[in-house]
Order: C-alpha cells, then structure tokens, then sequence
C-alpha cells in the first residue's frame, strides 16, 4: 500500500523535498546557500516542475533533450560562479556533479547511438548527489556557525560584491 502510494507520487515528494531543501537554505544559509538556492531554484526545479506539466509519465528525455540541456548549462554556469567565490568547498562539488549532469547531454547531441537509458542516469543521477551534498553543506554551516561564530561567506578578493552582499544580508 505505502510502496504504490510512494512509487505513484514519487516526482511531487522529490520536489517537496527538493523546495523545502532551497527553502531551508535560503532562511539558515549564508551567501553561497543563498546564491546556490537561487541557482537550483531557477535552473532545476522550475525547469522540472515545467516538464511535469507538459509531460504525465518522464521515461525518457526525448524532445526535452534540448530543453534540459540549456537548463543544465544554465546551472552549471551558475553553480561555478558562486563555487569559485565561495567561502566554503562543498560547492565546488555540487558543480563537478553538474559537469557530468552537462557532459550527458553533450554526448547525446554528438553521438546517435546512446542508449536513452544511459543519458536518463547520466543526466539525471547527479541531481541526487547534489541534494545531498546541499543538505550536508547547509548542516556543516549551521554547525560551523554554533561552535565558531560568524565567518565569511566569500573569499576575499570576489568577483561580486554587490550581489555577494546582496545574498550574505541576515534580516
């Protein structure tokens, strides 16, 4: 009973779980939470949540290839730049992931005869490493923050100072 339940809704409680995530990081995080809620809010999970209204049943990428790619592209952009200018490590991972989540697509517009299967995991299975490396990266913030006290969010020297302060400001 619970399984079907689960299995039947299983896109709307990754994306509950996926907002609450964003939305937890936005409220407790620093900066480089902030500019990373920002960037998967906008390059993954709208995104996604588009696709799930134009599509019942996500099988296979098929003509939202092209779609997901530039999303991913997007993403990917963004997540660097806020890896590069950040006070923290983890973000440098959650962009490398992103590397591979990108490279799929690469592969599946150069190359006919990938399996849509393969481009599925490849495209798809970083996202979970992601979300995780989101939720250990926001714990270690808080973390951080309890036995240490405030620290910077960028690194000095930044390529962004106005949007840096913009994201670092507690209400």
């Amino acid at each position: 009973m619970i399984p079907t339940v689960i299995s039947a809704h299983l896109a709307d409680i990754q994306n509950l779980t996926f907002v609450s995530l964003l939305f937890a990081m936005w409220c407790w995080g620093g900066g480089p939470e902030r500019g990373l809620a920002i960037v998967f809010g906008s390059t993954i999970v709208a995104p996604s949540l588009a696709f799930q209204t134009l599509s019942n049943e996500i099988h296979d990428l098929g003509a939202f290839s092209l779609f997901f790619g530039i999303a991913d592209a997007a993403a990917l952009i963004g997540l660097i730049l806020v890896a590069l200018n950040a006070n923290r490590t983890y973000p440098m991972l959650i962009a490398a992931f992103q590397v591979v989540a990108f490279s799929s697509h690469l592969v599946k517009g150069s190359v006919d005869q990938v399996s849509p299967a393969a481009h599925l995991v490849l495209a798809a299975v970083p996202g979970f490493c992601q979300v995780a490396l989101l939720l250990l990266g926001l714990v270690h913030h808080r973390l951080r923050l309890s036995r240490f006290g405030c620290y910077r969010d960028w690194r000095l020297g930044h390529d962004f100072p106005c949007l840096a302060a913009m994201l670092s400001t507690r209400t």
